[in-house]
């Protein structure tokens, strides 16, 4: 059977989606190829398995997706200076539990995400938990912007090449690592770190005996 060519300009632009969204949302394949077959059923699938898409990277970004425990040793190396140029003993925080989360001023999950950084600092003040926000910008970038948001934590300034441990192709990037070093979550993207879960386990972490 031929298409007129006014056909194929109306429905090929929605095939294309459709492909596309079936890759992504694999539930909807069998869909998309009824969708074909009929016509113009294409780009509603292929709208609703965007919608789905999307929707499911937003839910996710307000959770945790720890992986096997551990995932990787951190041998305490980390070129770190603070906002005011002196290098950050690194070795001093062998021992303690650390959470490290890579960020930029540029980046806005990583500023929506503060607020629950800071309550998660709050909710383990007592414990032995440190934390570090570590950008590999310039150091006036980070305390001017800091400084406009009223932002009072430990920032940092990377100043060389980051440990293969902790290199991510996005930010934010947050690792929580136990006292003798291992990460135990490596989490890509912002999260609700404030919430009773994170707040437990990372008490429970900073709790275990050495």
């Amino acid at each position: 059977m031929r298409l007129h060519p006014r056909l194929l300009v109306v429905f090929a632009p929605s095939a294309v989606l459709g492909v596309t969204a079936a890759f992504v949302t694999s539930p909807l394949w069998r869909g998309l190829l009824i969708g074909l077959a009929l016509g113009p059923i294409p780009a509603v699938i292929a709208v609703a398995g965007a919608i789905w898409f999307l929707r499911k990277r937003a839910l996710a970004a307000h959770g945790l997706q720890p992986p096997p425990l551990p995932t990787a040793a951190w041998d305490y190396q980390l070129a770190l200076n603070d906002l005011d140029g002196k290098p950050v003993p690194i070795a001093d925080w062998a021992g303690d539990v650390l959470v490290l989360n890579f960020w930029a001023t540029w980046c806005v999950p990583c500023s929506a995400e503060m607020p629950a950084l800071r309550g998660l600092i709050e909710r383990t003040a007592d414990l032995r938990v440190r934390f570090a926000f570590i950008s590999s910008e310039s150091a006036d970038v980070v305390r001017s912007f800091v400084a406009k948001k009223g932002w009072d934590l430990p920032f940092f300034v990377l100043t060389g090449e980051p440990p293969a441990c902790f290199k991510s192709a996005a930010v934010p990037a947050t690792f929580i690592l136990d006292s003798t070093g291992s990460i135990v979550i490596r989490h890509i993207g912002a999260a609700a770190w404030n919430a009773e879960s994170v707040v437990n386990f990372v008490r429970g972490l900073a709790t275990i005996p050495q």
